[in-house]
C-alpha cells in the first residue's frame, strides 16, 4: 500500500481574503525585502544571523523597518514632524509635536510604548532570543535560552512571557476544509508526586483541559484552554472554529455528536477503530503529542502561565513552513506592535484622526433615503472599515432626561424573611430627580 503524502498548504484564492497569519507573512516579506535581506529556504543559522546584523545599529534599523516601514511617527502622538538627535543621547527621536503641546515626554525610540520598552535588554541579546525561540519548533525552555544568549534565567523568562502576552490568541480564518477535533488532558501523573504530597486523585482530575483543531486544506491549528469539555464549551468551540456546513472529524465522544449544523463523523477508538478511509484524527493527536513535547522541555508550569505557552506553540506550528528569518520578523512585529493593515481598505487617514461610523438611522431615514434612490446612512461608510471590532460593538449612547418614571415590582417575602407590605406600595410610579436638574 503506497504511503499518503502530506497535502501541500494551499495558498488563498483571489476573492478569499487571507488569513492573519499569512497577512502577517506577506507584510513581513516586504519588510524584509525593503531592507535587502534574502529571504532563504534553508536553514538560516546563529552564524549567518551574526552576519546579516554585526552590531546594534543594523538590528536597530531592522526594528524601525518592520514597525515603520521607512517613515518614523511618534508613538505618543502619532505625528511625522521628528527630528534625528545626534548622539542618540537620550533617545534617537525627538516630536516637535510633543514639544509645542508642552509634553513632559518628547523623545522616543522603536521600542517606546512597546512590551520591549521596560525589558532592559540589548539589541543583540533580544535578536538572539527571538532568534532561538522562532528557531525551535517545539519550543525551548527559559533556562536553555538563557545558556545559548548569554543572560540570566529572570531575564530569558520575562522575555518569553512578553512575547506570548504578544501574541494574538488565533491568526486564521475559520476552517473551510476538513477538520479535525479532540480534547486533551495536561498534567502530571499522580505517582510522580511524593507521598505526602499526593491528592489521591485519578483520571483527569486535576489536570488542565485543552481543545485542539487542526485544518486539512490549510495545516493550521488552533489551540485553547478550557475549565470542562462539556457540551456547552465544545458548541462554543467547534462553531467558532469550523465554518457551518463543512467537514469535521472527531472521536466518540458523544457531545461532538450533538452539535448541529455541521457534516460530522467520527471513528470509535472504544471499539478499535482508528482509521476509516479519510475518517480519522491522526493530525489532532500528532498536534497533543508535538504540545506534550514541548512542554515537557520546560519541567512543568502553572495552569496560569499555559494559555501563554499553547499561543506560542501554536504560532509556531503555523508558521512552521516559512523561513526562519520570516518567523524573526512575525514575532518581533508583535513585539513591536505593528498592525496588520486592512486588505479591503485604500483609504489613509493622517495620524490622529479617529473616524467614526455614523449613528445607525431610524425607519423613517432609511425609506426617505431609498425613495431618494439613496442607500440607507452608514451602510457605506468608510468610518466602520477602519474601526477595531471592539469599537463597533459598542453600544448605543442616549442623552439623559430631565424626568424618569420607574415601577418598581413587588417581590414575593422569602420564608426565612417574611415581612408585610403595605398594599400598593411599589405599584406607583416613583418620579426620579437626576443630580443637577430641576424639575
Amino acid at each position: 500500500m503506497a504511503k499518503k503524502k502530506n497535502t501541500p498548504r494551499t495558498t488563498p484564492s483571489q476573492d478569499t481574503a487571507p488569513c492573519q497569519v499569512d497577512q502577517r507573512v506577506i507584510l513581513m516579506e516586504e519588510r524584509i525585502a525593503s531592507f535587502h535581506l534574502e529571504v532563504r529556504k534553508d536553514d538560516y543559522s546563529i552564524l549567518d544571523l551574526h552576519h546579516d546584523f554585526p552590531d546594534a545599529e543594523a538590528i536597530q534599523e531592522l526594528a524601525e523597518m518592520i514597525r515603520w516601514a521607512g517613515r518614523v511617527r511618534c508613538p505618543r502622538c502619532g505625528s511625522a514632524d521628528v527630528s534625528k538627535v545626534p548622539n542618540n543621547n537620550p533617545m534617537p527621536y525627538h516630536c516637535r509635536d510633543c514639544r509645542r503641546s508642552q509634553r513632559t515626554k518628547r523623545y522616543f525610540s522603536v521600542i517606546t510604548g512597546t512590551p520591549l520598552g521596560s525589558s532592559g535588554l540589548s539589541w543583540q541579546g533580544i535578536l538572539s532570543l527571538i532568534y532561538f525561540s522562532a528557531a525551535q519548533c517545539e519550543g525551548i525552555s527559559a533556562p536553555q535560552l538563557a545558556l545559548y544568549v548569554g543572560v540570566d534565567q529572570t531575564s530569558a523568562l520575562d522575555f518569553r512571557h512578553r512575547l506570548q502576552t504578544a501574541l494574538p490568541d488565533s491568526g486564521c480564518h475559520q476552517f473551510s476544509g476538513p477538520s479535525e477535533f479532540d480534547e486533551s488532558y495536561l498534567g502530571g501523573s499522580e505517582s510522580n508526586r511524593h507521598k505526602k504530597d499526593r491528592r489521591g486523585i485519578r483520571g483527569r482530575q486535576g489536570k488542565a483541559c485543552v481543545l485542539g483543531a487542526f485544518d486539512r486544506d490549510t495545516r493550521h491549528v488552533r489551540l485553547a484552554v478550557a475549565e470542562h469539555a462539556d457540551k456547552k464549551t465544545l458548541t462554543a468551540f467547534v462553531r467558532g472554529t469550523a465554518k457551518s456546513l463543512s467537514v469535521i472529524y472527531s472521536d466518540g465522544y458523544c457531545v461532538y455528536q450533538s452539535i448541529l449544523g455541521f457534516w460530522h463523523e467520527w471513528v470509535n477508538h472504544g471499539a478499535g477503530e482508528f482509521v476509516r478511509g479519510e475518517v480519522h484524527i491522526n493530525n489532532v493527536e500528532n498536534l497533543f503529542n508535538n504540545v506534550d513535547r514541548a512542554l515537557y522541555a520546560l519541567r512543568g508550569i502553572s495552569k496560569e502561565h499555559l494559555p501563554g505557552y499553547l499561543r506560542e506553540i501554536q504560532w509556531l506550528r503555523n508558521l512552521s513552513d516559512r523561513p526562519v528569518l520570516v518567523r524573526m520578523a512575525v514575532f518581533l512585529s508583535f513585539l513591536l506592535g505593528v498592525e496588520t493593515p486592512a486588505t479591503n481598505s485604500t483609504v489613509h487617514r493622517p495620524p490622529g484622526e479617529r473616524i467614526r461610523p455614523k449613528v445607525p438611522a431610524s425607519p423613517i431615514e432609511e425609506n426617505e433615503a431609498e425613495a431618494n434612490g439613496q442607500g440607507p446612512p452608514g451602510e457605506n461608510d468608510v468610518g466602520a472599515m477602519l474601526l477595531p471590532e471592539a469599537d463597533l460593538c459598542k453600544p448605543k449612547t442616549y442623552p439623559l432626561r430631565k424626568t424618569a418614571t420607574k415601577v418598581k415590582r413587588q417581590r414575593p417575602p422569602s420564608r426565612n424573611n417574611a415581612r408585610t407590605v403595605p398594599p400598593g406600595e411599589n405599584d406607583r410610579p416613583v418620579q426620579m430627580q437626576l443630580p443637577g436638574l430641576e424639575l
